[in-house]
């Protein structure tokens, strides 16, 4: 291999990951036994002796310009050398020796579940207990033997293990004022890769997910979306199990304690089901500080679990610490899946659901906050919904509420309440129960001259209590008003398909009696259940009944 070439393969090497420039990265490189008279290589007798007793042959500079470098990074680090590890043929000439990736192997036995339950007694000592294997590395960042192995004498073959573990016991990692994304690049080599790692490879971990919040920026602080949902959120089976914030220095770590807090207010039973804890980080600058949560009266209590990480000191085993801390909230996870506290939760907290028009919708431990998109609509959107939130919505007797409204110039920013569920009804009386709830929100809407326009299962939630309620009005148009698009087509009225919708109350009818025929509906329908369907869907508008008159229909006087 020339130098030219090897210049290329680390280009390549960094092309997909920046930082990767200042990896210590692993490389096999096979070369000719006859390397001196090879015309086709430009390595000398010297180098090669370099190479094999691992000494730094070149530096960056010697392969990158200075203006590629300083294209990707604000600094250059101080270890900038680039390790060679190359493997001389001894009997075949020219022959590639293929090395076996045992990262899963190394890691079925690195996360074994603990074998005692996890309680408040021992979270602690189990988050900070000893790795069961030592993690790899290049030679000289073995600072310490009884938890670190060169990669040369370790029995696992993992190139992309050895290079996270490389970066966080080789870097200087630093705070930068007003600079979160540096924080998060931090909490990236020392937590999320290795997790993102471990769902990749380890045995039960495919379905561990880690979800970034991507308002953070490399220069940004913080926005009004970012404070909907923490910086970090990891889920397991779409529960919750670790939540981390970052902030940009050292000092704001109290701040980043408080945030957490603030987001997490309320210990819902529909995302957490068993679970016993909520694990936890704040990160600040360089420091990192770890945490559970447990319900307490259902607002969640946080505790300390060790002492500060000082990410920024030469002190390598501090960084070691929160690889280890990792290693262990995963293996913490995988004892709580054994015990079947991790099944599929109701709802997935802090999950971002993307509507049409850009609309967001992000779900908060006791709220929903919404973020609808109105530059596309009509001139007088605005106007009439910030009508309808401060003077009708809050008389429509429904049992969802708004805590929170702002109307901007491309934006409706609205937070609901309460926190419920996307479900189906499983038998005809909850099938009653869902149509009366529904139907008298939509008489109160009609009422007040209001057509909602998008009635589906999709825009109806079950809360704890039984209860059911219809959201999402922001189809929602005065009655008459006409020239509008049909909402929804596959739910639309017949007599507005293929043409404008009328924006009248036989459209809402229709809609609700569609919601029998939904393909999720398994229920065999009792005769006046059928009776009552087919007079909401009938094909004549004028025939179908008010919200009303379908409020005193005999299907409803046996409900339980």
């Amino acid at each position: 291999m020339t130098v030219s070439d090897f210049r290329k393969d680390i280009w390549k090497e960094i092309s997909a990951d920046f930082e990767g420039a200042y990896k210590l990265i692993l490389f096999k490189v096979d070369i000719p036994i006859n390397y001196n008279t090879d015309p086709g290589s430009n390595i000398l007798a010297e180098e090669i002796k370099n190479k094999q007793e691992l000494l730094p042959v070149r530096r960056v500079e010697s392969y990158f310009k200075e203006d590629e470098i300083n294209v990707f990074f604000d600094e250059i680090p101080d270890i900038m050398n680039i390790r060679i590890i190359i493997q001389l043929p001894i009997e075949f000439s020219k022959k590639r020796i293929k090395l076996e990736d045992n990262t899963t192997k190394f890691f079925d036995e690195l996360l074994r579940p603990f074998d005692e339950e996890i309680n408040r007694d021992n979270i602690e000592r189990l988050f900070m207990k000893p790795l069961l294997l030592k993690l790899p590395c290049l030679p000289d960042l073995v600072v310490d033997s009884n938890v670190l192995e060169s990669i040369l004498s370790s029995p696992i073959y993992s190139s992309r293990l050895s290079s996270i573990v490389d970066v966080v016991m080789s870097r200087n990692f630093r705070e930068g004022p007003g600079k979160e994304g540096k924080t998060m690049g931090n909490i990236d080599s020392h937590i999320n890769n290795l997790i993102e790692l471990i769902q990749e490879y380890a045995k039960d971990c495919s379905n561990m997910s880690l979800d970034r919040n991507q308002a953070i920026q490399s220069s940004t602080t913080t926005t009004e979306n970012k404070r909907n949902r923490p910086d970090i959120a990891v889920y397991y089976n779409n529960v919750l199990v670790m939540m981390g914030e970052a902030k940009d220095i050292n000092t704001k770590l109290g701040a980043a304690e408080t945030q957490l807090d603030g987001y997490f207010d309320y210990w819902n039973p529909l995302a957490f089901g068993k679970l016993p804890f909520v694990m936890a980080f704040a990160a600040a600058g360089t420091t990192l500080q770890f945490y559970y949560y447990y319900p307490g009266n259902d607002k969640p209590e946080r505790v300390k679990i060790g002492n500060i990480i000082d990410l920024g000191t030469t002190n390598k085993l501090n960084n070691y610490k929160a690889l280890q801390n990792t290693i262990n909230f995963v293996r913490i996870i995988k004892t709580w899946n054994c015990k079947q506290y991790l099944q599929v939760p109701k709802i997935k907290l802090y999950e971002v659901i993307r509507r049409k028009n850009d609309t967001t919708i992000t779900i908060a431990p006791q709220k929903i906050i919404k973020k609808v998109h109105i530059v596309d609509r009509g001139p007088n959107y605005k106007s009439f919904f910030e009508n309808f939130y401060t003077r009708i919505f809050p008389n429509l007797g429904g049992r969802y509420v708004v805590l929170h409204s702002k109307f901007y110039v491309k934006w409706i920013y609205l937070i609901f309440a309460p926190v419920g569920y996307m479900t189906i009804p499983k038998d005809e009386n909850e099938l009653r129960d869902v149509i009366w709830d529904v139907l008298n929100v939509v008489n109160n809407l009609h009422v007040n001259g209001i057509v909602h326009r998008d009635i589906r299962w999709d825009n109806i939630i079950k809360l704890t209590n039984n209860g059911w309620i219809l959201i999402d009005f922001e189809e929602a148009a005065p009655i008459g008003r006409g020239n509008l698009r049909p909402s929804t087509l596959n739910i639309t009225a017949p007599e507005y398909r293929g043409s404008d919708d009328l924006c009248l109350e036989s459209g809402d009818i229709w809609m609700i009696g569609n919601l029998f025929d939904d393909f999720r509906i398994r229920i065999q329908l009792t005769e006046s259940a059928r009776i009552f369907r087919d007079k909401l869907i009938c094909q004549n508008p004028v025939e179908r009944p008010t919200a009303s008159d379908a409020l005193a229909d005999n299907w409803f006087k046996v409900m339980k």
